[in-house]
């Protein structure tokens, strides 16, 4: 039987998207067959079988930069926001529409306009979307990006996160935004 991976993306300028298993690039052969259509980047994997099982990281890039992300059961992940702007800037990140606060599970810290948040020992309810918002005299701003969780967790495991998602704030001159989310750990 085959098996097949999606992942819906969007952003201009055009992008482009690569496929990796086991941290080597796949290319459309015999055994994977890749698409990019309407938004949404696929890969089907032709007559999967046991040797095909192995860690899938999905890859989109543009002229702005490019965003990839594996992380597993049981890891730690980093998103980073960089805010530019007129102090003070607030900050707050929220998971799924519900405001994140500092404790075990979660440590946001600002530095040199850098914003970020560790999530601690990822569960599959750690998936979902996690929003950035900066708030100033001049106004506020957001941006948000969707956390994978995927996996089986193994005791020793390594971290593997390459994240890259970068944006500019248009909404107000005194304010600029740009999100990474780098590997870390």
């Amino acid at each position: 039987d085959s098996c097949t991976l999606e992942c819906t993306v969007d952003g201009t300028p055009e992008l482009t998207a690569r496929w990796f298993k086991d941290g080597n690039e796949l290319s459309t052969d015999h055994k994977y067959k890749i698409s990019f259509f309407n938004k949404v980047s696929g890969l089907k994997i032709l007559n999967a079988t046991l040797e095909d099982s192995g860690e899938y990281t999905f890859e989109v890039k543009n002229s702005v930069g490019k965003s990839s992300c594996t992380a597993s059961l049981g890891s730690s992940a980093v998103l980073e926001c960089k805010v530019y702007g007129s102090p003070p800037i607030l900050v707050s990140w929220f998971h799924d529409g519900q405001e994140i606060t500092s404790g075990e599970k979660y440590q946001a810290t600002l530095t040199d306009n850098t914003c970020s948040l560790k999530v601690n020992g990822l569960e599959e309810s750690d998936m979902g979307t996690y929003l950035c918002t900066a708030t100033n005299v001049a106004g506020a701003d957001e941006c948000s990006a969707f956390l994978s969780v995927r996996g089986q967790y193994q005791e020793r495991e390594k971290f593997n996160l390459g994240m890259h998602i970068y944006g500019y704030s248009t909404d107000f001159s005194d304010m600029e935004e740009k999100w990474s989310e780098n590997n870390a750990l």
